[in-house]
């Protein structure tokens, strides 16, 4: 049985930064993409401090990092470049060309690959991590967007936001496998623990496909709200967390009756969401202010808003 993980441009790394932090929430750093001044920012959650900016390429988009607070990897758009970051100095150690127009990123299980995707070349970048070197471009139409491995790196799923597919990559080949219908727009994607059902928010049509991976067709559509966009999944599978863009709201999911549960505000055009490690903090990242919103899964209501300067530059954030 295969498993998936997410790659939303959203990803929670642990700090060791000795800080506050808000009752029942982990210290933790958040790295956000900040398109509009080529850096990622870079936020303690124990008091939400801001600490110093990483100057990056031009027009940052994605970002993953590789397994144990690793190397963090950077798509720069403007001039179709990663940026390869060490988060423990929070410097550049490399820039590398990729494929024209990258938009995300996710890393192999093994921390041994990052595949980047490109929108508008139809290609998926792979990344030798421990040379810095572009090894592969895997050739995808339909213009790749959203990444997901499943967890023992064999399969990599990319949303095709231009003819309604998510394709299947046979990582060990670099060889597209298959592919599967989904709805409108597919955008982003999540997989349940059992690594058999993945769900996919379509931007165009409202709603979330529910996939069945080994046979990879679609069982179900769940009606989500206007311009759902981010998906992250609670650690036990049973909740799917949606951004609704156009809404201003996080959609919670029933996974079992796939059904939604509650609608809670956020900020403004909620982009992309990530749960911490323990699952009892949802990090919402809202486009419009560039603001962060602080679930509390657990009574389903915003804890904090960490606040951003300029709207619509943030694309990506990760938590380290």
């Amino acid at each position: 049985m295969r498993r998936m993980r997410l790659v939303l441009t959203v990803l929670l790394l642990t700090s060791a930064m000795p800080m506050t932090a808000q009752a029942g929430e982990q210290q933790n750093r958040v790295y956000l993409t900040d398109a509009a001044h080529n850096q990622v920012r870079v936020i303690s959650t124990g008091g939400y401090a801001e600490q110093p900016p990483i100057p990056v390429g031009q027009g940052p988009r994605g970002l993953a990092a590789t397994p144990g607070h690793g190397t963090l990897y950077v798509t720069n758009t403007g001039d179709s470049t990663v940026s390869a970051i060490d988060p423990g100095s929070g410097k550049v150690t490399a820039t590398l060309p990729v494929a024209p127009d990258p938009r995300a990123v996710v890393t192999h299980p093994n921390g041994s690959r990052a595949y980047i995707s490109s929108l508008t070349a139809g290609k998926v970048t792979v990344l030798d991590t421990a040379q810095n070197t572009n090894i592969a471009e895997i050739s995808v139409p339909g213009a790749p967007f959203q990444l997901a491995t499943d967890r023992d790196g064999g399969l990599l799923a990319v949303a095709r936001t231009a003819d309604r597919k998510v394709s299947f990559i046979d990582t060990t080949r670099n060889e597209v496998i298959g592919e599967v219908a989904t709805g409108q727009d597919p955008y982003g994607l999540a997989l349940d623990p059992s690594g058999q059902v993945a769900y996919v928010a379509n931007r165009g049509e409202e709603t979330v496909s529910v996939i069945d991976v080994p046979r990879r067709v679609v069982t179900q559509t769940i009606q989500v709200g206007s311009r759902p966009t981010g998906l992250t999944l609670s650690p036990r599978g049973d909740r799917l967390y949606v951004t609704s863009l156009r809404e201003n709201m996080v959609k919670v999911i029933d996974t079992q009756g796939k059904f939604v549960l509650v609608g809670i505000p956020v900020g403004r055009g909620p982009l992309a969401v990530a749960l911490n490690p323990q699952g009892n903090r949802a990090y919402v990242l809202n486009n419009q202010d560039n603001s962060i919103s602080v679930i509390d899964t657990a009574q389903n209501m915003v804890r904090a808003t960490i606040p951003g300067d300029a709207g619509g530059s943030a694309y990506a954030l990760t938590v380290s």
